[in-house]
């Protein structure tokens, strides 16, 4: 339950400083996302923020820097979810039945996943090697993304799962 309670009023936290985020250009230039935001995330240390806007963008700072945009990432359509690995090196986003995987630094592609089904829910473990996903007939994957493998798959949701998310250690 305290976990539980944890991730919730994390998410809350997240979902607040998205809401309230406005980085800046330089010393007078302001920055505003086209359409809402829809997804955000943090790295482990606080210099990384990702958020996803309703019009498919992904857009990528470094909040360590003066809150200097990097990238602007194209999901090519509706996003379900984000996900940032801790160090910050890597974003994952759902939409549709794609699963897509960029160098948070580079703005490079990494991968590429095609599903028969939709995907709602992205994790990244705490080693940024592995990913939970969520599909919407019910199960949840966990992938190598780099391979990329199907390690295992979760059974048992009646439906799908709209959020998913590992336990403080990574297991």
């Amino acid at each position: 339950v305290d976990v539980f309670r944890e991730a919730l009023l994390q998410s809350a936290r997240e979902e607040k400083a998205a809401r309230e985020f406005v980085p800046e250009y330089g010393e007078e230039e302001s920055f505003a996302m086209p359409g809402d935001i829809v997804a955000s995330a943090y790295d482990s240390t606080g210099s990384v923020f990702v958020a996803a806007d309703s019009t498919g963008q992904i857009w990528v700072f470094d909040i360590s820097d003066r809150c200097s945009c990097r990238h602007k990432l194209d999901a090519g359509g509706h996003i379900h979810s984000l996900a940032l690995s801790n160090d910050g090196s890597h974003v994952a986003v759902t939409g549709g039945t794609t699963l897509l995987v960029w160098e948070a630094r580079s703005g490079r592609r990494r991968q590429e996943f095609d599903s028969d089904v939709e995907l709602h829910a992205v994790s990244f473990a705490a080693d940024g090697e592995h990913l939970l996903i969520a599909r919407d007939d019910g199960p949840v994957e966990l992938w190598n993304w780099r391979e990329p493998s199907r390690i295992r798959t979760f059974r048992g949701h009646r439906s799908c799962a709209t959020w998913i998310g590992w336990l403080r250690g990574g297991d």
